[in-house]
Order: structure tokens, then C-alpha cells, then sequence
């Protein structure tokens, strides 16, 4: 259900001027309430159209299976001369169902031959009932995406910092060998806080579920102060190895400090 179809159900539950929390508490007696409140805001001629209309698609209905009802005893009747008993059976099966929902229909109230504000008091009993069974899905469903996203282990999550990445790789002898390519797993350490004051350490590889619900508990600080920290390592391991380049021989003077300074500038 989307957003604009959830704002849809949060209207409505305001327009019932329902004095529950939500929806879900409304009882048969609250419902059969809100129906005559809202009957009682309507004019005699929105009453009486809405009763017009009922009436319609009751009687088309009602139409509809007298006809289905009438063409399955013409079948019945054709398949048994034709010793098509299988046949037989099936359309029995239609005409059984047809006549039983035009009886349905028929007794049904309201009928046809009920008042306006009858027919109206029903529909609307109707709506409410179904808006009420959609918020309670709705909330089902809710419910079911918060365990989803947001508990791990049956814990809820409150935090998350990444405290370690790294890259692991497949075996490159067993991938040689076999003219395989080398893969490589991207790999992080998660400290994760939850909600009852205990942490634990989990480790994730980049794109599976796991890392993907982590990631969304990252604490914009702690990340950022992870990712300067990783920054800054890198750069010092790279003038060393500069500068064992430039013990070696390898590079001048001059370009190692253009590069100690490139490195050092870039970390601000």
C-alpha cells in the first residue's frame, strides 16, 4: 500500500470523528454510530441517489445470476441427453451457486423494497467495516516491515558504527587454475547498539540484507569519523612507502616531498 492510498485511510479515520486511537478499537455499536453520524450530515438528495444507485447494481445483480441460473439447467439439460455427465456435474454445481446468491440477494437487507436511508445506512456500515479491516492490514503490515528493518536477533536497533572494512578474496591460485576470475568481497565491521544497552559485533559483506539494514542505523558522526580515520591511515602508509622508494633510490627528493605534501594537503 503506498503512501497516498495510507494518507487516504488516515482521512478517513479522521472524517469518522472517531473518539478511539485508531480504527482498529471501533466495535460493531461504534460503527453502526459513525454510520448515522454520517448519514445525518447528508442531504435528501445525495441519500436519495446513493439509494438509487444501490438499488441499481443490487437489481443487475440479482439479474445477473437469475440468467446464469436459467443457462445452466439449458446445459444441464443438453449434457445429460448427450450423456456428457461430467458436464452435468459442473453446470449443476453453477446452478446451484447462481440460485443460492439470487436468493441471497433477494432476502438480503436491505432489498429493493427497503427506505432510502435504510439502503444508505447499509452501504455506509459497509464502507467503514472495510476501511477499518484495510487500517488493521495495514497496521499488520507495518508491524511485519519494523521487524524487518529495524531488530536483529530479536533486538531492536538503535545504532550502528562501522569500526573496520576491509577486502577479502577468493583463493587466486584455485581461480588461476581454473581461468576463473578473482573476486573480491567487500567486507565490514559493524558495533550495533540496541535498544536494552547491549552491543554486539557483526560483520557484513557490502549489498547483502544484513549490511543493507545495518547501514541505514550508521550514525552520520560515527561514520564520518571512521571514513577520516580510514582516510588518514591509507595516506600514511603511502609516504612510507614513498619514502622507501626514496631510501632505495628509486625517486628523488624532490618528488617524495611533492608527494608527502599532495597526501598530507588531501587530508585536510
Amino acid at each position: 500500500m503506498d503512501k497516498e492510498e495510507l494518507q487516504l485511510l488516515l482521512d478517513t479515520n479522521k472524517t469518522l470523528e472517531c473518539n478511539s486511537k485508531n480504527l482498529r478499537d471501533l466495535t460493531k455499536e461504534n460503527i453502526d454510530e459513525l454510520a448515522e453520524l454520517r448519514l445525518s450530515k447528508m442531504s435528501d438528495e445525495e441519500i436519495k441517489n446513493s439509494a438509487k444507485n444501490f438499488r441499481k447494481n443490487l437489481l443487475i445483480y440479482q439479474i445477473f445470476c437469475l440468467i446464469l441460473a436459467t443457462v445452466s439447467i439449458i446445459f444441464i439439460s443438453i449434457s445429460f441427453v448427450l450423456s456428457i455427465y461430467q458436464l452435468t456435474a459442473i453446470f449443476g454445481i453453477m446452478f446451484i451457486i447462481s440460485l443460492t446468491s439470487f436468493i441471497v440477494l433477494r432476502c438480503k437487507k436491505p432489498n429493493l423494497k427497503n427506505k432510502d436511508k435504510d439502503c444508505v445506512f447499509y452501504i455506509l456500515v459497509k464502507e467503514i467495516t472495510k476501511t477499518r479491516n484495510e487500517f488493521i492490514e495495514l497496521e499488520e503490515k507495518l508491524d511485519s516491515l519494523d521487524k524487518q528493518l529495524n531488530f536483529l536477533n530479536g533486538k531492536r536497533i538503535k545504532s550502528a558504527s562501522i569500526i573496520d572494512t576491509y577486502t577479502e578474496y577468493t583463493d587466486k591460485l584455485h581461480a588461476i587454475l581454473n581461468y576463473q576470475e578473482i573476486i573480491q568481497h567487500r567486507m565490514y565491521k559493524f558495533l550495533v547498539y540496541f535498544e536494552d544497552s547491549t552491543s554486539q559485533v557483526f560483520t557484513a559483506e557490502q549489498g547483502t540484507n544484513l549490511y543493507n539494514k545495518l547501514i541505514k542505523h550508521i550514525r552520520v558522526n560515527d561514520s564520518q569519523e571512521t571514513l577520516t580515520t580510514k582516510t588518514k591511515k591509507d595516506s600514511i602508509s603511502q609516504i612510507r612507502e614513498y619514502k622507501k622508494l626514496l631510501d632505495d633510490g628509486i625517486i628523488t627528493e624532490e618528488e617524495f616531498q611533492n608527494k608527502k605534501n599532495e597526501l598530507l594537503k588531501k587530508d585536510g
